[in-house]
């Protein structure tokens, strides 16, 4: 393994992520694991605290910006803190490294097949809240806080697990829950300031 190789996996990630919007966790985790060889719950953790960090500086800009939706972060983060804290906690207790690397493994092919469908069917889902936030108001707005609260909980365990969903994951479902109150730039500023806090704890 020559040191070159990880500053271009980083090269490699920068300009997908550029081209496609697709969360730089679904590209950097895989390719960690399946072409530099780095142990799958090694790429994970080393993929969440560069997610961290480089979020920082996009996070800061979005707020002064007012491109963030602290409410709806806060909602996220009620159920992905606990959810990511809950899952290192059952990682920890799984004291076999076979069991818990086929576990990352595993996670790590649902939740690029998750991600996969969720980009596909983005516009599609935003179709769908749109139609139901505006013809039916009142019980869409009664359920949007407890089901945040619900994503949250979910993005929190699988991006514990594989480092991926924050970024990905998150936007999608954040279009449908949310069609009117996140504008797209908001629904980026949004994103990234629940995708710090979660990375940190994972």
């Amino acid at each position: 393994m020559t040191f070159f190789q990880y500053p271009l996996a980083g090269l490699l990630v920068g300009i997908l992520v550029g081209a496609t919007g697709v969360g730089g966790g679904a590209l950097m985790t895989p390719l960690l694991v399946l072409l530099l060889g780095v142990a799958p719950h090694t790429a994970v953790g080393t993929d969440l605290l560069y997610a961290s960090l480089t979020k920082l500086f996009g996070v800061g800009l979005h707020s002064a910006k007012g491109n963030v939706d602290w409410q709806v972060v806060r909602r996220l983060a009620t159920g992905s803190l606990p959810a990511a804290a809950a899952t290192l906690l059952w990682m920890h207790v799984t004291e076999s490294n076979g069991i818990r690397e086929g576990m990352v493994i595993t996670g790590l092919a649902v939740a690029l097949l998750l991600t996969s469908l969720a980009m596909v069917g983005k516009p599609w889902l935003n179709r769908i809240g749109r139609s139901v936030r505006i013809n039916e108001p009142i019980p869409f707005l009664k359920f949007q806080p407890p089901l945040t609260v619900l994503i949250g909980v979910c993005l929190g365990s699988l991006v514990t697990l594989t480092s991926i969903g924050a970024g990905a994951l998150g936007s999608v479902i954040l279009v449908f829950l949310y069609p009117l109150r996140l504008t797209p730039v908001k629904l980026v500023g949004t994103d990234l300031a629940h995708a710090i806090p979660l990375a940190l704890v994972a």
